[in-house]
């Protein structure tokens, strides 16, 4: 069962997992995966039963099915699906909202940094940029260190998971490895975590890496440990 009501009266939705939930419990899901920045609907059932050993179920809602066994009213619904829409669109590599007016860009190359944007320069009557890094309007400062910007700017602003029994860490990571900090996203499934591009490996919760044994301090892939805080700065 994954809510908290546990009066036989209230109807209760089994979901394609086998969990039940009720509609104010759904509703209260939705708007926190949201809150997070999130807009994949994961199942929040924890247990301890001997078919999840203290993990989580891991089944996908799909959408269509939250939004029935919330009952969400025409109101509701649209907030919920722009909100979706936005956090989508926050969270993917190839799109960024023009600083100009807000409308969403998708840049040509992984490798431009200079992006125009064809609404702002059809209504200025003149070619628009920005930087794809720091989002501010192309020309108005020096662009050549604003990738770090973004870094910091996407690891503040990324919203938090549950790993396990760890509540609250953040879902993206720069790795810990100094001569690295490569972007790194929580998926799915425990803590340990291999960077993909210097090969580390370390603890996405406290950020703490594999000590010359092959072991972790911290303890196994789902033992819970202290969440490292947001990193502010690759000093």
């Amino acid at each position: 069962m994954i809510t908290l009501d546990r009066d036989p009266t209230v109807p209760k939705a089994e979901m394609p997992c086998g969990h039940v939930i009720t509609q104010d419990s759904m509703t209260q899901y939705c708007r926190s995966i949201l809150k997070q920045g999130n807009f994949i609907f994961i199942c929040p059932f924890r247990g301890e039963d001997d078919d999840f050993n203290g993990k989580g179920c891991e089944e996908e809602f799909p959408y269509y099915m939250v939004r029935h066994v919330a009952c969400l009213d025409p109101g509701e619904q649209h907030e919920i699906e722009n909100k979706i829409a936005e956090n989508y669109f926050n969270r993917k590599s190839d799109i960024r909202q023009c600083p100009g007016c807000g409308n969403y860009s998708q840049r040509k190359k992984t490798s431009d940094k200079q992006v125009k944007c064809p609404v702002c320069s059809k209504a200025n009557g003149k070619k628009y940029y920005f930087c794809w890094d720091c989002l501010g309007e192309w020309g108005a400062r020096d662009h050549s260190s604003c990738s770090m910007v973004f870094a910091l700017r996407y690891l503040n602003g990324c919203g938090t998971k549950d790993i396990g029994r760890v509540k609250g860490c953040p879902i993206a990571r720069a790795c810990p490895n100094p001569k690295c900090f490569a972007l790194i996203e929580h998926k799915d499934r425990c803590k340990h975590m291999r960077c993909p591009n210097c090969e580390i490996s370390f603890c996405f919760v406290c950020l703490e890496q594999k000590d010359k044994s092959g072991n972790y301090e911290c303890g196994g892939p789902f033992a819970v440990c202290e969440i490292a805080p947001i990193q502010n700065t690759f000093a």
